[in-house]
């Protein structure tokens, strides 16, 4: 087995994107929670579960990070159910930080977004960060090719849920800037329906 990397995240926030302005409607800045296991917290079920540690770069009890660290063959499994909602415009932001980064690392993890059960996208965190689409593995296209050990990225994801008119498409940012699809040959598109639930997954392969 290869050396764990330790996936780390701060501030899981959805809102919908309104004329009026931005509504929160799911929010896990991590900061309020105890440590220990993320399940049984704020909505969160699952174990083996992540675990909410303090933010060793502050050495303070006001700022912690979800750590995702999967024991060698161990697979961490969180879900959360949340308010879905329709026809909106809607935004997924989180910071995320990968530790000890190898090409031939295998652990690896992932934060995927369900409709009634129904996988829309996942983000996949390791060496990469790259976007999933589809259960199809090779409808993805990477956000960053290769990321940089104790780097934080921030990760915003823009999502057209539209029911009526039939749009489902979501737009990827890495630190603010745009990362265009199209310069893969992917697309934008994502599967239907309304968000329903949140996964965070982490697990160590052989290898």
């Amino acid at each position: 087995f290869g050396t764990a990397f330790i996936l780390t995240m701060m501030i899981l926030f959805i809102g919908n994107t309104m004329a009026f302005g931005y509504i929160p409607w799911e929010n896990d800045p991590f900061d309020s929670l105890s440590t220990g296991a993320l399940s049984g917290k704020n909505g969160w079920t699952g174990t083996p579960s992540a675990q909410i540690i303090l933010d060793p770069a502050y050495g303070s009890s006001s700022y912690k990070i979800l750590k995702i660290d999967p024991a060698a063959g161990q697979t961490i499994t969180n879900s959360k159910t949340i308010t879905s909602y329709n026809n909106t415009i809607q935004s997924l932001d989180f910071l995320v930080r990968c530790d000890n980064t190898d090409p031939l690392e295998p652990t690896i993890a992932k934060l995927a977004v369900f409709a009634s059960g129904v996988m829309k996208f996942q983000i996949y965190f390791g060496s990469n960060i790259r976007i999933n689409y589809s259960s199809n593995s090779n409808d993805k296209y990477y956000l960053v090719p290769s990321t940089v050990s104790g780097q934080w990225y921030w990760i915003h994801i823009v999502m057209v849920i539209d029911q009526i008119t039939g749009n489902w498409y979501a737009y990827a940012y890495v630190d603010g800037n745009y990362i265009d699809p199209s310069a893969e040959g992917m697309t934008n598109d994502i599967q239907p329906g309304a968000i329903t639930g949140l996964v965070i997954t982490g697990w160590d392969r052989p290898g």
